[in-house]
C-alpha cells in the first residue's frame, strides 16, 4: 500500500535522531569524488545544469557509472534525502542560481519518478527499475492532471513532490549511484576487521622485517595495534591461525627511541597508548628496543634487541586501499 510521508511527519518523527544517524551512515558509505553520502546511498546534486527530465537522466549516466536520477524505493531513503536537503540545501536560489519565479510551478531538482503511462495518472514508477513508487511526499495539492509527467522536489515547500510534464522548462537534478565497493585484502593477507594481516614464514631481524612488510604492498607495515580492540583481535587471530607463533612469537611495529622506555608506532611516530606488556617489560636493557609479541605468554609484549631474528606479522590497512569504481 502506498505511503505518503509529509515533511511535517518526517520532521516530527525523525529530526530528533537525524543528525547522529545521518553522520553515522555517512562515515560508513564511500562515494565517488564529488558525490555526497546520504544514508547508505550516494548522490550528486547537479545545480549548474538544467534540462528536461529525460535529458537529466541521460546526463546522470554520463556523469557517473551506473548512475540514474535519484530513486527512493525504501522509506528510509526518502526520509534521509528529504531531511538532508531540508537541513543542508535550504537556500533555494542555489539550484542553478534561479529565483522561484524563473521556474514553472516553483523551483527544485528532478528525481527519477515518472508517470507509468499517459493513461495512468495515479501510478508513478522509478527510472531504471520500473518499480512502482510506494513511498512518496506529495505537496498539497498533490498530483496535477496531465500526461507523461515526471517528479521534481519543490525546494520552496521543504522538498515536497510535484509532478509536471517531462518536457517542461529545464530544471537541475539529483543523480544517484551505488556506493563504492568495499576494498579487499591483498593476495596472501587475511582480513581481520578493517585490517589485513600476513604471517611471515621465515624469521628476520626487526629492520629486515620492517623492510619486508613495506615492500610487500603499498602502505604495508609491521602490524600495529592502536586500540584495545585491535590488541584483542590480533591475539585472537594469532591463536587461531598461527602454529609458529606458539613456538617463536612475532615482531610487531613498535619501537623505542634510545633508552627512554617510550615506545612509538613505526609507521606514524605516534606514542603507543594501549600496551600489553609481559611482566617485567619493558626492561630497558637495550637502546632502541623493538616490540615482540609472545604467543606462549598469552600474547603479551616484550622489548627485545632489534637485531634478533624473529618471525613477524605484516599489516595492510583497508582504509588506505583504493576502491574500485
Amino acid at each position: 500500500m502506498s505511503s505518503s510521508l509529509s515533511w511535517f511527519l518526517l520532521t516530527c518523527v525523525v529530526v530528533g535522531s537525524f543528525s547522529g544517524t545521518l553522520a553515522k551512515d555517512a562515515k560508513a558509505v564511500k562515494c565517488q569524488e564529488g558525490q555526497i553520502p546520504v544514508g547508505d546511498r550516494c548522490y550528486l546534486l547537479v545545480k549548474e545544469v538544467a534540462t528536461d527530465w529525460a535529458g537529466a537522466n541521460y546526463l546522470c549516466g554520463l556523469l557517473a557509472p551506473n548512475s540514474t536520477l535519484a530513486k527512493f524505493e525504501e522509506a528510509k531513503e526518502l526520509v534521509d534525502m528529504t531531511l538532508y536537503l531540508g537541513f543542508n540545501e535550504s537556500d533555494c536560489s542555489t539550484w542553478g542560481n534561479h529565483s522561484r519565479s524563473t521556474w514553472s510551478n516553483n523551483g527544485g531538482p528532478w528525481i527519477g519518478a515518472s508517470q507509468k503511462s499517459s493513461n495512468s495518472e495515479e501510478v508513478f514508477v522509478w527510472v531504471g527499475t520500473g518499480q512502482d513508487v510506494v513511498y512518496y511526499n506529495w505537496a498539497d495539492p498533490q498530483r496535477n492532471p496531465g500526461a507523461s509527467d515526471a517528479v521534481y522536489l519543490d525546494c520552496y515547500t521543504n522538498y515536497a513532490w510535484r509532478d509536471v510534464p517531462q518536457d517542461s522548462p529545464p530544471r537541475p537534478f539529483i543523480c544517484e549511484t551505488e556506493p563504492l565497493p568495499d576494498p579487499e585484502c591483498p593476495e596472501l593477507f587475511d582480513q581481520v576487521g578493517s585490517t589485513c594481516y600476513w604471517l611471515s614464514e621465515a624469521p628476520n631481524n626487526w629492520p629486515g622485517a620492517r623492510s619486508w612488510c613495506n615492500g610487500m604492498v603499498p602502505n604495508g607495515k609491521l602490524a600495529e595495534t592502536e586500540t584495545i580492540e585491535e590488541v584483542i583481535a590480533m591475539a585472537t587471530y594469532l591463536n587461531q591461525n598461527d602454529a609458529e607463533c606458539s613456538i617463536y612469537g612475532r615482531w610487531i611495529g613498535g619501537r623505542e627511541e634510545g633508552t627512554t622506555n617510550v615506545f612509538y608506532w613505526d609507521s606514524t611516530g605516534d606514542p603507543i597508548q594501549n600496551f600489553n606488556w609481559a611482566d617485567g617489560h619493558p626492561n630497558n636493557l637495550n637502546a632502541n628496543s623493538t616490540i615482540w609479541i609472545s604467543c606462549q605468554d598469552d600474547y603479551t609484549w616484550y622489548d627485545l634487541d632489534s637485531d634478533i631474528s624473529q618471525y613477524f606479522i605484516c599489516e595492510f590497512d583497508l582504509e588506505t586501499a583504493p576502491r574500485r569504481v
